[in-house]
């Protein structure tokens, strides 16, 4: 790759390690949900919790545009 900047494509992808960590609350509520249950997993089991991650995640992506 020509230059030291990441093409436009992957430009969104190296935001996502600090929206995850804008949203550490909602992300360790989703985490002790799987935790809890990872012996008995089912589908959508923590879906509520995965829910309100992925919402916070996908919002703070638009923030930081």
């Amino acid at each position: 790759m020509p230059g030291s900047t990441a093409p436009a494509r992957l430009r969104p992808l190296a935001k996502l390690p600090q929206a995850a960590a804008a949203c550490a609350q909602a992300g360790a509520t989703y985490g002790k949900c799987i935790g809890a249950r990872y012996q008995e997993v089912e589908r959508d089991m923590c879906a509520r919790e995965f829910a309100a991650f992925r919402q916070c995640v996908l919002e703070q992506m638009k923030a930081r545009k």
